[in-house]
This record gives C-alpha cells, sequence and structure tokens, in this order.
C-alpha cells in the first residue's frame, strides 16, 4: 500500500524526529510504501541559536539517512489541498499533531483536511498534548468534528487523547503506544551504548525549581549532574554540547539516572532500562507523561517538588522491576501494531464498499496498572 504520513518531520527536535522514524520504519517493516507529506512547523533559527549550527546539520544528515522520500515542500495549507495526491492511505502521527497550540494555522491538516474523499484516513498516535481542548481555538471544533468522521481508524497514544475524542467528538478510539516504543532496539542508529555514571538531565524547560532538585539529586547521591540541552554552561552540571540524534540517544541509554520533563526523554528511559526522575512543570502539559508512567505503573518516579524528591529518595534508590515494565509494553507493542495490519487492521486496501465509519468500534483495551489487568 501507498501511504502518505503527515507528521512534524522537520523539527530540531530529537522526540520528534525519532518518531517521525519510528513510524516510518513500521510502515515498511510491514510491507507499505511511505513518503513524508512535506508540509512544516515555521522553526525559525534565531541569532542566539547560531551556536547550534553544527548540531543542525547533524540532523539534516540524519534525516536525509533515515527517512523516506519526501513530496514536494508545501509552502502553505492551501498549496496542499490542492495538490494531487497519489495514495491509498493519508496517515496523520504520532506526536502532537493534534495540538492546536502547535499547528496553530495549519491544525486543520493535521485532522486531513486534504486529499481524495475516497481515500482511507487514519491516526496513528497523534496526540492532543493537553487535557482538554483549548478554549482559544473552541471555533474549530466543528470542522473537527466533520473531519474525525472521515476517518477509517483513529488510535492516540494517551488515556486523556480519548476522553477528548469522547467528550468533544463523540468517538471512540484505540489506545496505542507512541512509535518510538515499537521498536526495542535502535542499534542501527547508535554505537555501542557505554553508561557513563552521570546523572543525565535532559530538561526542556529547565527552571529554577528543576535545577535545583536535579542539583540536590546530584549532590544526595555523589553522582556528578550532565546537562545535555541547553547551550551554555549551568551552574552544578557539567556542560555538554546539545547533542543531535545519535547522541542523545547514547547520552540517555548510557545514564545513571534520567532527569527529565520530556515525554521521549522518559520514552527512552523506559527502553534503556534506566532510573528516572520525572519532574514535570504546572502548565497542563505534562499528561502525555503522567499517562505513560501510569500505564507501566512508575507514577511514584514524578517529582513535584524538593519537598517530595527529599521525602521518596528512596524510589530512586530501589531498582526499577523492568521485566514487568516489557511485559506490559510488549501487550501495547502488539496491539499497536495489530490496530496498523490485517486482518482487522486499519491500513490496508478499502474493500470494494467500504465507507468512513461514523463511530469506531470501542476495541477493548487491556490496560496493566499495579500488576492486574483493567478494562478501560
Amino acid at each position: 500500500m501507498r501511504i502518505g504520513l503527515l507528521t512534524y518531520h522537520k523539527s530540531y527536535n530529537c522526540g520528534a524526529v525519532l518518531q517521525t522514524y519510528a513510524t516510518c520504519r513500521l510502515l515498511k517493516e510491514l510491507g507499505h510504501e511511505v513518503e513524508l507529506i512535506d508540509l512544516r512547523q515555521p522553526e525559525p533559527i534565531k541569532l542566539r541559536q547560531l551556536i547550534f549550527i553544527p548540531r543542525f546539520i547533524k540532523f539534516h544528515r540524519f534525516c536525509k539517512k533515515f527517512y523516506p522520500s519526501l513530496t514536494r515542500h508545501y509552502k502553505t495549507v492551501e498549496e496542499l489541498r490542492k495538490a494531487k495526491l497519489d495514495y491509498d492511505c493519508l496517515l496523520v502521527g504520532s506526536d502532537q499533531t493534534w495540538n492546536p497550540l502547535i499547528s496553530r494555522e495549519q491544525c486543520l491538516a493535521y485532522f486531513l483536511d486534504f486529499g481524495e474523499e475516497q481515500v482511507r484516513r487514519v491516526s496513528f498516535a497523534s496526540s492532543f498534548g493537553v487535557n482538554m481542548w483549548p478554549e482559544s481555538h473552541k471555533e474549530l471544533l466543528p470542522a473537527i468534528d466533520k473531519l474525525l468522521h472521515r476517518f477509517s481508524g483513529i488510535s492516540v497514544r494517551e488515556v486523556t487523547g480519548q476522553n477528548i475524542l469522547k467528550q468533544q467528538f463523540s468517538l471512540d478510539s484505540n489506545l496505542v503506544l507512541d512509535p518510538t516504543m515499537l521498536h526495542s532496539s535502535y542499534a542501527e542508529i547508535t554505537s555501542s551504548i557505554i553508561l557513563n555514571h552521570r546523572i543525565v538531565c535532559y530538561l526542556l524547560n529547565r527552571n529554577d525549581c528543576q535545577l535545583d532538585m536535579a542539583r540536590y539529586l546530584s549532590y544526595k547521591m555523589g553522582i556528578p549532574a550532565r546537562m545535555i540541552f541547553n547551550g551554555y554552561p549551568l551552574r552544578g552540571f557539567e556542560y555538554c554540547y546539545p547533542p543531535a540524534i545519535k547522541g542523545w540517544i547514547e547520552q540517555i541509554g548510557g545514564a545513571e539516572i534520567v532527569v527529565t520533563d520530556s515525554f521521549h526523554g522518559l520514552v527512552f528511559s523506559l527502553l534503556y532500562h534506566r532510573q528516572f526522575a520525572v519532574i514535570p512543570i504546572a502548565n497542563g502539559l505534562s499528561s502525555r507523561l503522567l499517562d505513560l508512567l501510569d500505564l507501566v505503573g512508575l507514577k511514584d518516579h514524578v517529582f513535584t517538588s524538593q519537598e517530595e524528591l527529599e521525602k521518596n529518595m528512596e524510589v530512586l534508590q530501589r531498582p526499577i522491576d523492568y521485566e514487568r515494565v516489557d511485559r506490559i509494553l510488549a501487550i501495547y507493542r502488539k496491539q499497536s501494531i495489530d490496530f496498523l495490519r490485517g486482518p482487522g487492521g486499519q491500513v490496508r486496501k478499502l474493500d470494494k464498499d467500504n465507507r468512513p465509519a461514523k463511530v469506531l468500534k470501542k476495541d477493548t483495551i487491556l490496560k496493566v496498572k499495579n500488576g492486574r489487568g483493567l478494562d478501560n
């Protein structure tokens, strides 16, 4: 099958690039032909970011080596809507493709408002990235409701996403893993993972509270802290020029402990069986981290204040039962891949009389929590 994939593929964010790569890798492993639809989110380079040019070059090299072919670059959504596209299926996801605060004026494109009417439309692990639909974008809801009801299959990567779809659009959806979690190894990208005996800090926000908590953890555990996402040195942290994809995976994969507020920072901590601490900020954008931690039964690794960290240091000194985590992820990995492939999968050729369902049948999703199977 020929698939046109729309996602956040052109970015200098490790998570965005890796989820694009992971999605394309999975689709190709399932025997499909994949092309990236080249609609981009504006990401201009500011003067103060010139220090990152070597890193940006590495991103470009990675994409050139590991991405499938791209369409021509569509400068506007209008150009994309006018284009004659030759696909059996249009696929959107993963990442926060359904977060209007990110997609902004391109929002409707990520609900696939382009292409021929009869083309199969599917979402795979799409994320809203927020707890509820933003009030500032409520005027888009009627158009989005109409677009979503054209989809043949809808999957999201968080329970909060399922809730939004149910409450706002009366749609049931499948819960799947982020595509980066559907591959147990990234050896084709990395060198051998070498343990670095460091607290590796991948903090996107780096507010004073987060930095103080990371410094405290370094002091109490007697392990140097290394910041891998900052252009200049910070007091109390080893300086590390922000790595591109390969180095980023190797830093997290080799850490003694990972401190992060990033969804994909958490994902790769789990994939590489690292000890970790999640330090979210109170901005309503942490639901995806909390949902994933709830899924694998590790919400005790969230720390919202230094006082909470001080009281619960034993959590980070207790080995994580990664055999159990891997069993849980294996269940969802199978369900996620089964969503895409036949029989009954969503990414397959349409039958002659197939029509987009108005409401998906709700699958029973096995949710494993605290060692017990629960119907979600």
